[in-house]
Order: structure tokens, then sequence, then C-alpha cells
């Protein structure tokens, strides 16, 4: 009557359309009938019975007709994502799940408009399906190189069974070119935005795709996953979450990432495409930091996140393995000799403390205790790691001075400099031979009656 499919009726009081009157009809159709009124009538008992006061409006769902062959996404809310339906002689109905694999989805995808890279048909059963929509399509079987489905292999609804009995589903991807590589594999891992081959934005390769791993549950077992894929160690591999390298601009393939992290690939770690796709936004990519093999003895500074490369944890390589140390006996001596090491002045060396703490390298050496004058960490006076323990300490830190002013002072020595008279004026310490002066962050009275105390000396 108004141009719709037949569908379903059904009863409901509609509250939200209180003023509608209710006629009084019941009707009676059988066949193909225009209007209402060409099917028998009888007047109904609506006004006076249960139903009246409890819902007996009668409603109707109706359905689109649709062109036999057209392919759609449902279920999601979202047209790439979704159970896969298909009009079969005017009717909507599903693909049975049993047999459909990447090639069909690929098809899929294709039919409607969207890349056929980064196609995602491996989707759990229960996410998209419906029991009210009828499965139609048994057993495809298409090559992926098809323009639609219906030019696919396939087995109409009849005796065939659906054991699974349930709906395909598909992801399919927009048709942007700059991530698509033909070179990479499934699972393929890279990491991008670091400031070197060790750290970054963790991206994975899908069906000839780069897409970005969405950081839900994103751990440190999964950071170990990458690394040791990468050829990387995975003892020291960081996790990073909240986009800490950057939002990339490809869209998000996989999320809820869960490894134990002894896998030799991230693809074989419980996963979820589905999440990925629907949930994951800006501000939620998955990054990593790696460790790589060392030559024993050297030492680098880390962890600092203004890019400087003066300041930071120190980290020294013990058995070809990066480690921190231990700042129980950490000193002015012991920054000398790791500045110097590093190729900067010994001056000004500024040992600091519990500043730039990761949690994940172990200790390699501690009770450490230099003289000064040494040229190389390993040979000052320390311990084994394993022979002397450091309990509720952090990791030694460091700030080297690149151009110094050696002065003739003595740590710990303060001055008063650039005021109207010997008692007022800008604080300066002496660390290391060189004079420097002191932040302002929460100084007050307290530490101001110190400087004058010492002055006094």
């Amino acid at each position: 009557m108004i141009g719709y499919i037949p569908g379903n009726g059904y009863s409901d009081n509609f509250s939200n359309l209180p003023d509608i009157p209710l006629y009084p009809y019941e009707f009676s159709c059988s066949g193909a009938k225009s209007s209402l009124l060409d099917c028998t009538q009888s007047t109904s008992n609506c006004y006076y019975s249960y139903y009246y006061y409890y819902g007996d409006y009668a409603g109707a769902t109706c359905r689109e007709p649709c062109i036999n062959g057209s392919v759609r996404i449902a279920g999601s809310g979202y047209e790439t994502v979704g159970r896969v339906e298909v009009c079969i002689n005017g009717d909507w109905g599903t693909v049975c799940r049993d047999s459909f694999d990447d090639n069909d989805a690929t098809v899929v995808c294709r039919q409607l408009g969207y890349s056929v890279y980064g196609v995602v048909s491996d989707i759990p059963y229960w996410r998209f399906y419906d029991r009210s929509v009828p499965i139609l399509l048994f057993d495809l079987n298409c090559t992926g190189t098809e323009d639609m489905i219906m030019n696919c292999p396939y087995i109409e609804r009849g005796s065939y069974t659906c054991s699974q009995y349930y709906d395909a589903a598909v992801i399919c991807q927009t048709n942007i070119t700059q991530y698509i590589d033909l070179t990479c594999t499934d699972g393929d891992i890279r990491l991008v935005g670091g400031t070197n081959d060790l750290e970054g934005r963790v991206e994975m390769c899908y069906n000839n795709f780069w897409g970005q791993v969405c950081d839900d549950s994103w751990s440190n077992y999964d950071a170990q996953a990458v690394c040791r894929q990468l050829g990387f160690l995975t003892q020291g591999a960081v996790s990073f979450a909240g986009s800490f390298f950057g939002n990339g601009p490809s869209p998000h393939i996989v999320s809820k990432i869960g490894c134990s992290g002894t896998e030799s690939s991230v693809l074989s770690c419980s996963n979820d495409f589905v999440d990925a796709a629907l949930y994951c936004g800006d501000g939620a990519v998955a990054g990593v930091v790696c460790t790589d093999n060392c030559e024993n003895g050297a030492v680098r500074l880390a962890g600092s996140n203004t890019g400087a490369t003066n300041v930071g944890r120190v980290e020294i390589c013990v058995d070809n393995i990066w480690t921190t140390l231990c700042d129980q006996s950490w000193g002015h001596e012991d920054a000398q000799v790791v500045c110097r090491q590093l190729g900067f002045s010994s001056l000004g060396a500024l040992p600091t403390y519990n500043c730039l703490t990761e949690g994940q390298l172990s200790f390699g050496i501690t009770d450490l205790n230099c003289t000064g004058n040494e040229y190389h960490l390993l040979n000052c006076s320390h311990s084994n790691a394993v022979l002397q323990n450091c309990p509720s300490y952090g990791d030694a830190s460091v700030i080297c001075q690149r151009n110094p002013q050696q002065a003739n002072c003595t740590s710990g020595e303060v001055r008063l400099v650039g005021g109207s008279t010997e008692y007022d004026g800008r604080v300066e310490i002496c660390i290391n031979q060189v004079w420097g002066s002191i932040c302002s962050y929460s100084w007050d009275n307290r530490e101001a009656s110190i400087v004058l105390i010492s002055e006094e000396k």
C-alpha cells in the first residue's frame, strides 16, 4: 500500500503518541490487496477490553525493496563494519559464516566501493548475528577477484544447512592508498615516530594494509612480543599507551592484544579487530621501546623527554644487556666518570636520584664507588648486582655540562651574585668546580636561611 516489501505485524501502546485516535476495526486480509479497506472488516472491542489500556494499537515493520545481488553491511551502525547482507529475490538475508574467508570479504568490500586491502573476515561469530534475518547464501567460495559475490560459486537456501548457524561479517577499509604495502605480510610489525629503530608507535600489516595498534589493554608483555618479533631484546621492553609517539594517519587495525610475552608473532596473541574499528580513536595508539645488544661496559643516558643528550637515566651495558644503576651510593664522583666516558666535561657533573626510574631494566652493578678520576664506569669499584641488593632505591641519573667554566670552588659552596650588596643576589652553588644557579621552584625562607648560614661560615 505504501510501496515497501511486506514485513511483520505487532501490537504496541505507542506511548510516545498518546493523542492518536483508536479506530475499533479488525482487518482480515487475504491475497494481494492494495488497501486495508479492501480487506474484510469487523468491529473490535478495543475500547472495552484489557488490551485497550495496555497496548492494542496495530503496528507494522516494513522493508525497503532491494535489487537482486545487492550487498550491504549491517548491525554496527558503521558503514564499513558489520554482518554481510545480500538481496536474493527481493529479500535481504545473510551469508553463512561456515566457509566465509578473506577472499569472500574482499569481494564484498570491492562491491561496496571500499578498498580490497586491509579487509578482515575473522570476526567472532556472536558480534553481529541477528536470528531475525534469514541466512540466504551458503558455501560462498570467491577467489577474491570477482566484482560481485553473486559471481562467486555459492549455494542458495534449501536443503543445505549452516553448521555454525551464524552470520558472516566483515571489516572494510576506505580507499586510502598510502597505507597499502604489497610487500608486507599478515602480522608484520613496524615502529613509527620514534627517535630510532628501537622505539615508536606500533603498526601491524594485515592484508597488505598498515594500520595502527590500539592501546586498549596494552602491556609490557605485548611489548616483549613486539620486540622479539622485530629481533630486539625482550628484557627491558617497555609499553606506552595514549599515543606517546603520536597519532599516525592510518586507521586502527587491531585492539586488545593479549600476549604472554613468549610469542614470536604479535598476531598469534589474542586480539580484537572489531573493537579497533569501532571504538579506538585519536590518542589511543600503542607504543613500544625495545633494547638491543650492546658492548659490555658501554654507557648511555636515557629517559629524557626533552630530547637533551646530556641529561638522563644512566644505563650501563653488562653482559651485553642494557641495565641501570642503583642510586643508593650514587654520588658526584660517579657522575663525573659517566660524563667523562660519554664525552662531556667532568666539570659540573650533577648526580640526580630517582628522577627517571623506569622500573623494567634490572640493576647491572651496585655499590658503585668511583674516585672521579676514572675514564670508564666499570673501572670504578662496584659490586655484582646479584650479590648486593638495592631495596627501595631508584635509578641513578645525571646532568652533564656541555661547556662549563672551571672555577676555584668546592662542591656545595654557595655565593650571592648580581645583588646591590653582598647580602642579596642570585644564589649560585658550586658542583664539581662549576658555579650554577638554582631553580626557584619551591624555594622559600627555609632554603634562604641555609644559604645565609653557609655565607657566614
